[in-house]
């Protein structure tokens, strides 16, 4: 269960980073001078977020199978 909880913790805070990520990006690399407000909030919610989120399921799973092997563990958790 714990896993499940890093799993998900990952994915919050990877979505987070990207979509505060592409909002602040966005008013500096867009040329876009008419809803370029609009512009950073779609591109943070439906495009940043998801990818930081992914990213962070990747990392998440990464840390878990590292952590998992450092303790001597196989990779359903049993002691090996």
């Amino acid at each position: 269960m714990p896993r499940f909880f890093v799993i998900v913790l990952a994915l919050v805070v990877g979505y987070l980073a990207g979509a505060v990520g592409g909002w602040a990006l966005v008013p500096v690399a867009s040329p876009n001078l008419h809803d370029r407000e609009l512009e950073a909030a779609m591109t943070g919610a439906f495009f940043t977020g998801p990818l930081g989120a992914l990213l962070g399921l990747i990392a998440g799973i990464w840390r878990i199978a590292r952590h998992g092997a450092a303790r001597g563990q196989g990779g359903d958790g049993d002691p090996a």
